[in-house]
Formats: structure tokens, sequence, C-alpha cells
């Protein structure tokens, strides 16, 4: 059985501990955070002792789930013995000054909310490490969450971050707009579920490309100006600018 303290109590660290709670073959031994309120919550939940300060406990692993600011601080603190691993998917393994012979990357590619459980075993793991025998030690403590379990090094990892930020976060904040132009008109979001849903359906089915359609993909120049006109602020920027794109990857 393999040993792991958890160092942070945010999103990641709420759902691989939880992750490490369905197998027999992690032992999470403890949970070190500052933000008491997260802290207590994720150690109650798992039933792990919480420190605010970094426990002398030795484990096997060392999973630090912080923000990326922090990781090198974090690191400074660990013994050089111990081995540990960070969950960022932008920080460079080569860019930190590290103490430890052993030290990688254990990312995985998802977004997490508290609370809202997400089947691990789907989500793709990222794995780096200083050395490859230490690499492979990942690997088999990312195979025990999920079926997809890759290396991966910090230069591929932080382009697939900034494709992640396109499908995801800027994705997400575009259902935000559309929801408060609908709010503002008191119109039901909910509406616009089942076109959410097979957007995503089909663009994973056929690919982005294929499955473009709407006035801009259609160059309907009198529609784009028409929706131009009722609206404004960051909302109008962002049409117009999204709109520009399309208008250009479909010239030719």
């Amino acid at each position: 059985m393999v040993s792991v303290g958890i160092i942070g109590s945010g999103n990641v660290a709420w759902h691989i501990a939880h992750g490490f709670l369905q197998t027999s073959e992690v032992k999470i031994k403890w949970i070190y955070g500052r933000n008491e309120k997260t802290l207590a919550e994720l150690s109650g939940s798992i039933h792990v002792p919480a420190f605010s300060r970094l426990p002398e406990e030795a484990v096997d692993l060392v999973l630090i789930c912080v923000s990326d600011d922090s990781i090198q601080d974090v690191l400074n603190q660990l013994p050089a013995s111990w081995k540990a691993a960070y969950t960022s998917g932008t920080v460079s393994l080569d860019k930190l000054e590290l103490r430890q012979e052993h030290c990688g990357v254990f990312y995985p590619l998802q977004s997490f909310t508290r609370k809202r459980m997400v089947s691990l075993k789907e989500v793709p793991f990222l794995i780096e490490a200083s050395n490859d025998s230490f690499a492979a030690e990942l690997e088999n403590m990312a195979g025990l969450l999920s079926n997809n379990v890759r290396r991966m090094d910090s230069e591929q990892r932080k382009q697939l971050h900034i494709a992640a930020v396109f499908s995801n976060n800027f994705v997400n904040h575009l259902f935000f707009l559309a929801q408060e132009h609908l709010k503002d008109k008191q119109i039901d979001q909910e509406i616009l579920h089942p076109l959410i849903s097979e957007t995503v359906r089909k663009a994973l089915e056929i690919g982005p490309f294929e499955a473009q359609s709407g006035p801009a993909r259609r160059n309907d120049r009198h529609t784009i100006q028409s929706h131009l006109n009722e609206l404004d602020g960051i909302s109008r920027e962002v049409y117009a600018l999204i709109t520009e794109s399309i208008l250009k990857t479909y010239s030719t």
C-alpha cells in the first residue's frame, strides 16, 4: 500500500482524494492546507487528519494541489528525501528549483468543481518526472484512478492547457453571456439546453470545423449586423470578434 500526503484542499485535491478512497492500494495519511474551512470539509469527508502546518510524518508520495504561484514555496518546505508531484498544467518542471531527487507532474486534464463528482476513470492524467523510475511510479498511481494515463513534457502540457482554456473556460463563459442576455430579455435559459448538448455532441462526432453553423458560417451580413445592433458592451465585442474569426476561417 502506498502512503500519500495531500497539500491543498481545493477542487483538485477534493477529487483526487475521493478518487483514492475508492482504491485499496493507497492510504491517505494526512492533508495539509491553509484554508481552514475547505481543509476541515475535505478532512471530514474522507476521515483523514488535517494539519495547518506541514506534518513531519513521511509518506511515499506528496501530492501538491495548490495554485501555480505556490508550488515552488511548497517544494521548498518539503524534505529533500520526500517524493513529490504537483497537479498543475502550466508550471514547467525544468523551471523549478528542485531540492528533491524525485519530483514530477500529476496533472488531471479536467474542470473540477467541489462536490460535483466526476468519473476520474475517463479523465486524462498527464505525467512528467525528474527521472524515468519516478515517472513510472506516478503512472502506476494515476492508473489506479484513470484508464487514460500518458507521459507529456512541460511544453506539450502548456500547449494542451491553452487548448483546454479555449475548449472549456472560454466556451463556458460564452454560455454565461448567453444566459445573461436571456435573463435581461426575461427568457428562460433552459430553452438553450438541447442546443448546447447537440453542439457539444456534434463537435465531438464530426469535428468542430464541419459542425460550424450560424450566420457567420453562412456569411449572412444582414443577420450579423442585426445581432450587433441588439448588443452592447463586452457581449458586443465578443460577438464581433468571434464572428470575424469564423468569417476568416471559412473565407476560402
